[in-house]
């Protein structure tokens, strides 16, 4: 059974006409009105951009450095 979400937060957001033109444009091809898509790029966007940032990518060498320091005192 899927889960009903409550939509009552808003955002105010100003933008230029043609940037305007293209998201309603690229929303009618997903057959979505301009707020849902906006909607979905939010929700996609924000969790993998989090998700990126909660990474640490280290080299070999950084990790070896890093693995050897944590019983080094």
């Amino acid at each position: 059974m899927p889960t009903t979400v409550l939509m009552n937060e808003h955002i105010d957001l100003k933008i230029d006409h043609s940037t305007k033109l293209l998201a309603e444009r690229a929303a009618a091809i997903y057959g979505q009105d301009l707020t849902t898509y906006i909607y979905s790029l939010i929700r996609r966007n924000a969790a993998e951009t989090l998700s990126q940032e909660q990474k640490i990518i280290l080299t070999n060498q950084q990790y070896d450095n890093f693995f050897t320091s944590l019983f080094i005192r």
